[in-house]
């Protein structure tokens, strides 16, 4: 007994080193990639942005490096009081001072701790975004893949633009409703990763070797 309790706080002790090691490697990292990599953007609709180099969830890596400035450039037309995100993702990239929903996550920036199925607020928002969140939905909570289209026609119910992003791949039923066409009145947007820092729009997003990421949008 007393060899498995050491073995245990040793494995946490271990598990703790190891997750410095690597938050301190993705913070030297990033300053390099900028350096190298700093001038490159890309397109999204007719927008040409910056990529977001960011050592938080290494962006650089996933599709964090489109979202984040896709989102960033979408708010700049609100008014942050009138903006509901579901799930916080945004002010993991700096400071934001909108309404942010999130169930499980203990962050200051989170002023909404609830299921968004059992949200029902006085306020009607202008806009509501969720940046890679809503696929997880459903599948935290007894795996109901058909929580996805519920979480949609919600935030649909709570502002008067829904504007959501979701990876391909991630959920067999997200999937599934994207090939099949099941988000009507949602205009579709893919980007695909083609190399290092490098995505671009694609109309074939299913057949892409890369990752690849939909934006979806929809509006009253």
């Amino acid at each position: 007994m007393m060899e498995s309790r050491r073995y245990q706080k040793t494995k946490v002790l271990l598990n703790g080193i190891r997750n410095i090691a690597v938050q301190t490697y993705r913070h030297l990292r990033v300053p390099f990639i900028k350096k190298e990599h700093g001038d490159k953007s890309f397109i999204y609709l007719k927008n040409e942005l910056d990529y977001c180099i960011h050592p938080y969830n290494s962006t650089y890596k996933n599709e964090r490096c489109v979202e984040i400035p896709i989102f960033r450039d979408i708010l700049e037309g609100y008014d942050l009081a009138d903006v509901l995100e579901v799930g916080n993702v945004l002010n993991h990239y700096g400071t934001y001072w909108h309404d942010v929903l999130d169930k499980y996550e203990d962050h200051k920036a989170v002023n909404l701790k609830t299921d968004l199925l059992k949200f029902n607020p006085n306020y009607h928002y202008k806009l509501a975004i969720a940046i890679s969140t809503l696929e997880h939905i459903g599948m935290n909570d007894g795996n109901e893949p058909s929580a996805f289209l519920k979480a949609i026609k919600k935030m649909q119910s709570l502002a008067d633009e829904v504007i959501f992003s979701v990876p391909l791949r991630q959920n067999f039923f997200v999937d599934k409703c994207l090939f099949q066409n099941k988000l009507k009145g949602f205009k579709i947007t893919y980007l695909a990763q083609k190399g290092f820092l490098d995505w671009q729009q694609t109309s074939f997003p299913f057949i892409e070797k890369g990752i690849v990421v939909a934006i979806c949008r929809w509006k009253k």
